[in-house]
């Protein structure tokens, strides 16, 4: 699992790194449920997770910040978001490591209008 990388924002090269635990619960307490497709396919829970993601290394970067950033990145940012945190299957995650630890493994689809598994994609 990457724990950092890059990602390029209007010419701007910024350097994520996986949030931990406590960032996790933060957010929740914040936005809601990470495991909740409504909270994960809203703007304000894709701006909470990239700023988790950046804050570490770009202190100054605030959510509001992230929210003014053009909707052209949104499919930039939930790349980030889901190498720094492969729970959804991310971009570089391992799939065949997912397969073997699970009878039942859905990968993400493309062609699903949310980007989200069938199951998780129904209840949003």
């Amino acid at each position: 699992m990457p724990s950092t990388g890059t990602i390029e924002i209007d010419g701007k090269t910024y350097t994520w790194t996986s949030p931990t635990f406590a960032d996790l619960e933060h957010f929740e307490s914040m936005v809601g449920k990470i495991s909740d497709a409504d909270v994960l396919n809203s703007v304000k829970g894709r701006v909470w997770l990239a700023w988790l993601c950046l804050k570490r290394n770009h202190p100054d970067l605030t959510p509001k910040l992230i929210g003014d950033w053009s909707a052209v990145h949104w499919l930039d940012l939930w790349t980030m978001i889901t190498d720094a945190l492969p729970l959804w299957g991310g971009a570089k995650a391992d799939e065949t490591k997912a397969a073997a630890s699970s009878e039942r493994s859905t990968p993400f689809s493309s062609d699903s209008p949310t980007g989200l598994p069938a199951e998780l994609g129904a209840s949003a």
